[in-house]
Protein backbone atom coordinates (compact mmCIF):
# COMPACT_ATOMS: atom_id res chain seq x y z
CA UNK A 1 0.00 0.00 0.00
CA UNK A 2 2.82 2.30 1.01
CA UNK A 3 4.12 1.41 -2.49
CA UNK A 4 1.16 3.06 -4.28
CA UNK A 5 1.48 5.89 -1.95
CA UNK A 6 4.93 6.79 -3.20
CA UNK A 7 3.73 6.32 -6.93
CA UNK A 8 0.76 8.56 -6.75
CA UNK A 9 3.26 10.94 -4.71
CA UNK A 10 5.69 11.08 -7.69
CA UNK A 11 3.48 10.75 -10.18
CA UNK A 12 0.65 13.46 -9.58
CA UNK A 13 2.76 16.19 -9.03
CA UNK A 14 4.36 15.49 -13.11
CA UNK A 15 0.86 14.89 -14.53
CA UNK A 16 -0.51 17.56 -12.65
CA UNK A 17 2.01 20.09 -14.00
CA UNK A 18 2.16 18.57 -17.50
CA UNK A 19 -1.59 19.18 -18.06
CA UNK A 20 -1.19 22.64 -16.66
CA UNK A 21 2.02 23.05 -19.47
CA UNK A 22 -0.74 22.14 -22.60
CA UNK A 23 -3.94 23.67 -21.02
CA UNK A 24 -2.71 26.13 -18.84
CA UNK A 25 -4.74 26.69 -15.18
CA UNK A 26 -7.24 24.58 -16.27
CA UNK A 27 -5.01 21.58 -16.19
CA UNK A 28 -5.42 21.58 -12.21
CA UNK A 29 -8.33 21.17 -12.47
CA UNK A 30 -8.98 18.55 -15.60
CA UNK A 31 -6.08 16.58 -13.61
CA UNK A 32 -8.41 16.99 -10.14
CA UNK A 33 -11.90 15.55 -12.21
CA UNK A 34 -10.01 12.43 -13.78
CA UNK A 35 -8.23 11.14 -10.51
CA UNK A 36 -11.16 12.11 -7.90
CA UNK A 37 -13.98 10.70 -10.51
CA UNK A 38 -11.11 7.72 -11.04
CA UNK A 39 -11.88 7.12 -6.95
CA UNK A 40 -15.46 7.68 -7.22
CA UNK A 41 -15.90 4.75 -9.96
CA UNK A 42 -13.77 2.71 -7.46
CA UNK A 43 -15.50 3.37 -4.65
CA UNK A 44 -19.13 2.15 -6.46
CA UNK A 45 -17.41 -0.51 -7.63
CA UNK A 46 -16.84 -1.86 -4.40
CA UNK A 47 -19.77 -1.19 -2.75
CA UNK A 48 -21.54 -3.55 -5.43
CA UNK A 49 -18.96 -6.08 -4.49
CA UNK A 50 -19.56 -6.13 -0.70
CA UNK A 51 -22.20 -8.38 0.61
CA UNK A 52 -24.37 -6.32 3.34
CA UNK A 53 -25.74 -9.36 6.04
CA UNK A 54 -27.98 -8.24 8.55
CA UNK A 55 -28.06 -9.54 11.93
CA UNK A 56 -31.85 -9.89 13.05
CA UNK A 57 -30.24 -10.89 16.71
CA UNK A 58 -27.85 -7.60 16.89
CA UNK A 59 -29.64 -5.23 19.49
CA UNK A 60 -26.54 -2.69 18.81
CA UNK A 61 -27.68 0.95 19.18
CA UNK A 62 -25.62 3.42 19.09
CA UNK A 63 -25.76 5.95 22.21
CA UNK A 64 -23.51 9.01 22.84
CA UNK A 65 -21.32 9.40 25.48
CA UNK A 66 -22.88 12.12 27.20
CA UNK A 67 -26.51 10.62 27.15
CA UNK A 68 -28.79 10.90 30.79
CA UNK A 69 -30.49 8.93 32.25
CA UNK A 70 -33.89 10.32 30.17
CA UNK A 71 -32.28 9.21 27.14
CA UNK A 72 -31.54 5.71 28.27
CA UNK A 73 -35.17 5.26 29.75
CA UNK A 74 -36.09 6.78 25.70
CA UNK A 75 -34.49 3.58 24.47
CA UNK A 76 -36.83 1.09 23.62
CA UNK A 77 -34.13 -1.72 23.29
CA UNK A 78 -32.40 -1.13 27.06
CA UNK A 79 -35.27 -2.20 29.03
CA UNK A 80 -34.67 0.24 31.37
CA UNK A 81 -37.21 2.34 33.18
CA UNK A 82 -35.87 4.82 35.40
CA UNK A 83 -39.20 6.91 35.53
CA UNK A 84 -39.38 5.92 39.15
CA UNK A 85 -36.00 6.89 40.25
CA UNK A 86 -36.33 10.40 38.67
CA UNK A 87 -39.28 11.21 40.61
CA UNK A 88 -37.63 10.47 43.73
CA UNK A 89 -34.77 12.13 43.19
CA UNK A 90 -36.49 15.39 42.38
CA UNK A 91 -38.45 15.30 45.85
Amino acid sequence: MNIIFGLGAMAGPVLCSTLMHFLGPNGFFIHLLVFLFTIIIFGFYRLSQRKIENNPESTFTPLPTTITPLGIELDPDTGVDLSNTEKNNLN
